[in-house]
């Protein structure tokens, strides 16, 4: 029979593990959202001075600080500043901001019939090409010296080193550059890249497409990743092309579970994707985002799994993402029925929260003996 010490000693030892079941739940539900998300939040961008709503996000710099979007005219925000109208030499309704280098020092697009640039000096014109209603900037480099676009029927390169050169055929078409200025992605009857050394190299078909139906949307800043989509039996199908493994499909287009519809960005190595997505459940089209390890996730689901709310708003789509893939920048309608455009941030985990509560979990339990 064992003696009343050690009966006292083995009771000690369970209310020991019966008072840590309260500190365990504590830990979990303080410790554990923090240590999954950090700090998550979502934004709209608002309104200009002038009271315009910005409506539409187009691309971001590498660290998040600075978006390009459109409010009756394009449009550069900071988080510190808010919304600006760039300046325009015409307002002619075709005046667009479509893409934003990585240091954000300047922002390309159209004003007019016009491919141009933004920077500290204002608005210059990219190029000596005739003006035309298909000219536009839709590229540039992470230092801004390298510029692609649209010239008349045919793409252009522009850069310090070599000046303003018009490329392809009449049915080619460009969608960005890498950070250094070297690799060019573009549309040519199926994706392709370009470099000075190769020319243009087309990528072929997605494996699924109807013919001539994969369409390249964006480059990695690293140039090693293609994002589009294509058009298949089973619908639109979001996809991540490398030069090793080829076509990837972010999710299974038509089926019952998450599906990247449309992949609009990807982050500096293209380890993640954001886009449109379509939700089979209610057949809603809203923002997704996409990595290795999780799949198409709903950008809404994840957002309020991290505690924002985002009550009122449709999150339709995501349109750029920075380099760390954290920030995240789309188009949606806010709470008032209005379309408006948005940021979201998705923190890393925080390894401090994580160490400590881990040592206080620990402390305690040394302190009740629980081994």
């Amino acid at each position: 029979m064992p003696s009343n010490s050690s009966q006292r000693s083995n009771f000690r030892r369970e209310l020991g593990a019966l008072r840590l079941v309260p500190l365990l739940a504590l830990v979990a539900t303080t410790f554990l959202p923090l240590i999954a998300f950090g700090q998550a939040s979502f934004t709209g961008l608002g309104s200009l001075p002038n009271g315009n709503l910005i409506t539409d996000s187009r691309d971001i710099s590498a660290d998040g600080s600075v978006v390009v979007a459109e409010g009756r005219g394009p449009v550069r925000w900071t988080a510190a500043g808010g919304g600006t109208l760039l300046p325009r030499t015409f307002t002619s309704g075709s005046d667009h901001v479509f893409a934003i280098s990585a240091d954000g020092s300047v922002a390309v697009g159209r004003n007019g019939a016009r491919a141009v640039q933004w920077d500290s000096t204002g608005i210059s014109n990219v190029g000596p090409y005739p003006a035309s209603n298909f000219n536009r900037a839709v590229g540039v480099s992470s230092d801004g010296s390298v510029i692609v676009g649209r010239a008349g029927n045919r793409w252009f390169h522009q850069s310090d080193a070599e000046g303003f050169r018009v490329m392809g055929s009449t049915s080619s078409d460009v969608v960005g550059v890498s950070d250094d200025g070297l690799i060019v992605a573009g549309n040519d009857r199926g994706p392709f890249t370009w470099t000075d050394a190769t020319g243009q190299v087309n990528l072929g078909q997605h494996p699924d497409a109807h013919t001539s139906a994969t369409f390249a949307n964006r480059i990695s800043p690293d140039g090693n990743v293609i994002v589009g989509w294509a058009s298949t039996p089973n619908g639109r199908q979001g996809f991540r092309w490398t030069q090793g493994d080829g076509y990837e499909n972010l999710g299974e287009a038509g089926g019952s579970g998450p599906s990247m519809w449309d992949a609009l960005d990807t982050n500096f190595d293209g380890s993640i994707v954001v886009g449109s997505g379509l939700d089979a459940s209610s057949g809603e089209i809203e923002a997704y985002i996409w990595d290795e390890a999780n799949g198409a996730r709903s950008l809404r689901v994840l957002l309020s799994a991290m505690g924002v709310d985002v009550t009122g708003w449709e999150i339709w789509g995501a349109q750029a993402v920075s380099h760390d893939g954290r920030t995240i920048v789309g188009v949606g309608q806010n709470p008032n029925g209005d379309r408006e455009a948005w940021i979201a941030v998705i923190p890393e985990p925080s390894t401090s929260i994580l160490i400590g509560g881990g040592l206080i979990l620990l402390s305690c339990i040394r302190r009740t003996s629980v081994c």
